[in-house]
């Protein structure tokens, strides 16, 4: 867990980059906040808290209070992280979860300065509005907000003359006008901000902070700097005015050079070119008599403790004996029927393993937990802890000698949370038709299949109902051909079923050649069966099954998708790819920020659920994410999801063009560094580094080195593209007749693209009427 109490107060169920922050009251929230922050650290009393939160209850109704807010936290917290004591205290174990305000405290004492600033992302519990607290609680926030805004402020004035130190004068002035930002009273740091700038021979920057100074002075509080500070500007002043000298050193290449797009992510603005170089033997014998008395206690201990339950595993699943509600007691047998059935029915490739119902039922025996008695929540999920199982399902089962009603409940162990529902009925002697009904609503539901979509699975078999959840479990993870296999087999048991046909043309933009051949086959059946699809899907086939289309026609379509299935990742990925790709050409405003926005919501669904789209879907996503960030200027966000992507997968070329985005946000330093290593990346990420430096004017540097790197791998074995590549920089130079050359030259009349034309004519003053004609020779 992990709260955060500056900038905002939010609690988020884990570090993944875009995860959502669980729906906790206010009050309860600063209720953790001030358990995690105030001082002096460790335990507090009730009483107090009582004062301070509900002041306005009498002492029953407040201490009924906390127990509910202490409940309440408790559940999103889970065990051991909330403890209380016999003398009237209660407070946080300690490790037991990562709060901001005491990671940036421990950042600032154990002098990582870059870490604290980067933890500080604003006033402590800034904006936050808790009705009916104290004015002691009120008086507490406000003094925890002043000492950890100073503490920043010192810390990026420490910062600064660490930057300094280092010889990285950009970065140093940088950190020192944090310190401002932050204490913008402070008359010492402006003096240092200020001197700063001289000793780096920048007279204008150092007058332009003085002056910003003083007008704020004047207009907030009608005074002028101090003396002090009037004389350093004095000096300032006198000094000659000087061209600013560069302090950190040119990049070094070792390639010559030829004759680098997008919280949780923050919402993004559309993008402006940034043109940023971007930038972290006597006494022996009874030493050993006492080490075996010490080791022969330590292996008695061990062997006398009961064997730990094991780790919850997701990928498991109880069924626990079903609940009697009502059936006749020569049915009772329904009890453990019914799970011991359903077990096998759940035995889903790629899906959840189920516990064997007898180890299921001992460990309900043992600890007490009732066999076939109503579901107590608590006992269900105890049960679950104790095999292991990372889900379970609880259920009734109701009706009479003739007709039945099943109703099930999958409910995840850690925390309590119901992931799906589903009920069927129908005659007692189909119980196993039944049981496969159930067994599919539940899968479905758990796979986040729609409602519409599970009520129109209601007449296809289970065994085809199991290829098909197969299939989406294998195009989560990016296996893409066997996602195909299993969707065709599950059309192969039922012919009719039009949601696997339809999955299947997703599924062929991956292993078909070219990526963007549909399957014609299963085109025809699910076209055939568009009139059973629901609204959302019928877009989605309109985009697998005819993906030529103009730019509003697909968007359109992606939208209509998303709104039919907002919790499905891939569609947000879908939707936040064609903004970013197209959105700018349909003429739609801030289609960067709408991208973020789509791949922050699927980014979110997509670690909530485990889905691990990888390598075909959340590889491009996540280099997006990126990519919007880093044109936002956002090295947080950038460093973060770069972390995020690393940790799963740093050895291939998406990881190191991940390691390249995150070297702009450090420096020089670690730029020249990456290119030191050139020969040792995969030549496809130069050609990544190259379009996004192109597109947006970032690193300019990088967009030569890139350039080079290319021309120089493809002259051996594709000079026409090595030609190409020279063609574009020489136009990116401003040297279109240099193009021309480059084309007429190395190029071919056959081998040159149609839209080589059309851009050289628009680039030649906008010639829209010699673009138009290249444009009707090319159709």
């Amino acid at each position: 867990m992990r709260l955060h109490t500056l900038g905002r107060l939010e609690l988020l169920p884990s570090d993944i980059p875009g995860a959502a922050p669980l729906a906790v009251q206010p009050k309860r929230l600063a209720l953790l906040a001030y358990l995690a922050v105030a001082t002096p650290r460790g335990m507090h009393r009730r009483d107090v808290l009582l004062g301070l939160f509900w002041p306005d209850l009498d002492e029953d109704e407040a201490r009924r209070a906390l127990r509910q807010a202490l409940h309440h936290l408790r559940r999103f917290l889970g065990d051991g992280v909330l403890v209380s004591r016999a003398d009237e205290s209660v407070g946080l174990a300690e490790g037991g979860f990562w709060c901001d305000a005491t990671a940036m405290e421990a950042a600032v004492n154990e002098d990582r300065t870059a870490d604290a600033l980067t933890i500080y992302r604003g006033d402590f519990l800034q904006g936050c509005f808790v009705a009916e607290v104290s004015a002691e609680f009120e008086h507490w926030v406000d003094q925890t907000r002043s000492a950890l805004r100073r503490q920043a402020a010192e810390a990026a004035r420490s910062l600064a003359r660490q930057e300094e130190q280092r010889g990285n004068g950009s970065a140093a002035i940088v950190a020192a006008r944090r310190a401002m930002e932050l204490a913008p009273d402070d008359e010492p740091a402006m003096r240092e901000l200020i001197e700063l700038h001289l000793r780096l021979e920048d007279r204008a920057g150092a007058l332009r902070a003085y002056q910003e100074f003083d007008r704020r002075l004047a207009a907030e509080f009608g005074v002028s700097p101090s003396a002090e500070t009037a004389a350093v500007i004095e000096r300032v002043r006198a000094a000659p005015p000087r061209a600013p000298v560069e302090v950190t050193a040119a990049p070094q290449t070792t390639v010559p050079p030829p004759d680098r797009i997008p919280q949780a992510v923050a919402a993004a603005p559309s993008p402006k070119p940034v043109g940023r170089g971007r930038r972290a033997p006597a006494a022996r014998g009874g030493v050993l008599l006492l080490l075996a008395v010490a080791l022969s206690w330590v292996i008695g201990t061990v062997l006398r403790r009961p064997e730990p339950a094991p780790a919850p595993d997701l990928a498991k699943l109880a069924v626990l004996p079903f609940h009697n509600a009502g059936v006749p007691p020569d049915l009772a047998w329904l009890n453990e029927g019914v799970a011991d059935l359903l077990a096998l029915r759940l035995d889903v490739p790629g899906g959840p393993r189920a516990v064997d119902p007898a180890i299921v039922l001992n460990a309900a025996r043992r600890i007490g937990a009732p066999a076939a008695g109503e579901a107590i929540p608590e006992a269900a999920l105890a049960v679950a802890r104790r095999v292991g199982a990372g889900q379970v399902i609880t259920g009734a089962v109701a009706g009479t000698a003739t007709h039945l009603t099943i109703t099930a409940s999958l409910i995840v162990a850690r925390d309590g949370r119901t992931r799906a529902r589903a009920s069927v009925e129908g005659p007692a002697d189909s119980l196993p038709s039944l049981v496969d009904r159930l067994a599919g609503r539940l899968l479905s539901a758990e796979a986040g299949l729609a409602d519409a979509q599970i009520g129109s699975l209601a007449s296809v078999p289970l065994p085809a109902i199991r290829s098909y959840l197969a299939g989406r479990a294998a195009l989560r993870g990016g296996k893409y051909a066997e996602a195909s296999r299993r969707f065709q087999e599950a059309t192969v048991l039922d012919s009719t079923f039009t949601l696997a046909a339809l999955e299947v043309l997703h599924a062929s933009f991956y292993v078909a050649s070219g990526g963007e051949t549909p399957d014609v086959g299963r085109a025809r059946l699910a076209l055939a069966g568009r009139n059973r699809l629901g609204s959302g899907d019928q877009a989605l086939l309109d985009l697998w099954a005819h993906p030529f289309a103009t730019v509003p026609e697909l968007l359109s379509r992606w939208r209509e998708a998303a709104n039919a299935y907002p919790d499905r990742a891939e569609i947000w990925y879908g939707l936040g790819d064609a903004y970013y790709h197209d959105g700018v050409f349909a003429g739609v405003l801030e289609p960067f920020r709408l991208a973020a926005d789509a791949f922050r919501r699927g980014w979110a669904l997509d670690s909530v659920r485990g889905s691990g789209l990888s390598n075909g879907e959340r590889s491009p996503m996540l280099n997006h994410m990126v990519e919007i960030a880093q044109m936002d200027q956002d090295d947080e966000t950038v460093r973060r999801l770069v972390r995020a992507g690393l940790s799963s997968d740093s050895t291939s070329a998406q990881g190191q063009y991940l390691r390249w985005q995150r070297a702009l946000t450090e420096g020089d330093s670690a730029r020249r560094a990456f290119w030191e290593h050139a020969d040792n990346i995969d030549p496809g990420r130069f050609t990544s580094i190259y379009r996004f430096t192109v597109w947006t004017g970032i690193a300019p540097e990088d967009y030569r080195l890139a350039a080079a790197r290319m021309i120089q791998e493809s002259e051996a074995h594709d000079p026409e593209n090595a030609a190409l590549t020279r063609h574009a920089v020489a136009l990116n130079g401003g040297r279109p007749r240099e193009a021309a050359r480059v084309l007429a030259s190395a190029l071919s009349a056959a081998s040159v693209s149609f839209g080589l034309p059309i851009r050289e004519a628009l680039y030649w003053d906008a010639d829209t009427s010699v673009a138009s004609e290249a444009a009707r020779r090319g159709r």
